[in-house]
């Protein structure tokens, strides 16, 4: 479908988006006995130390229920070079 002629919409078609970002949507499927085993992901199951973004507990102080923008567990988010240097890099 065609913008009208003259209009804003129609003068922006086929122009770069976002200052020349560009994004991938990325999507990983499997069970979380998978990602545990197979990945070497973070054990689901377990109380402490069960995300492999971040270092979320289930009780105390750094609570994954806290989602308050200052939560203490949102400092704990590491980065992919993190991530990648850790021993749970497979």
């Amino acid at each position: 479908m065609r913008y009208p002629k003259h209009t804003v919409e129609a003068k922006r078609a086929r122009t770069p988006l976002a200052e020349g970002y560009r994004g991938l949507l990325f999507g990983l499927i499997g069970d979380l006995d998978y990602y545990d085993k197979i990945l070497g992901l973070n054990k689901w199951s377990t109380s402490e130390n069960f995300c492999f973004h971040c270092k979320a507990t289930s009780k105390g102080s750094c609570t994954y229920t806290d989602n308050r923008p200052t939560a203490p567990w949102k400092a704990t988010v590491g980065t992919a070079a993190e991530w990648q240097a850790s021993e749970g890099m497979h």
